[in-house]
């Protein structure tokens, strides 16, 4: 198959560039894998995806995102510290070999 080189070249432009703009959330993430997929040597693990798919999102998006993980990390933090003090003391102690000296 025959590609312009012109319009390779344009289309990796294109890529580089890419930002959200005005689009929504979706419509960016559907051209940005249009365009991955046209330029895969831009993209050559998930990880670079991942990276540049980010840059592209606007700045409030973005911000959003890292306060989003914050509150669901603390929220988190606090179901495990609840479901700690919820789960009973056992009054044992364990021998040497695990054995349990002491059954409750």
């Amino acid at each position: 198959m025959y590609y312009n080189k012109e319009v390779i070249a344009a289309q990796q432009d294109e890529f580089t560039n890419l930002k959200q703009g005005s689009m929504t959330v979706m419509e960016a993430v559907k051209k940005f894998e249009q365009l991955a997929r046209l330029c895969p040597e831009l993209v050559p693990s998930e990880t670079e995806k991942v990276r540049k798919m980010k840059k592209m999102f606007r700045t409030d998006i973005s911000k959003q995102d890292k306060e989003a993980r914050a509150q669901i990390f603390k929220a988190k933090k606090e179901e495990k510290a609840v479901v700690r003090q919820m789960q009973p003391r056992q009054n044992t102690e364990l021998s040497p070999k695990g054995q349990n000296i002491n059954p409750a």
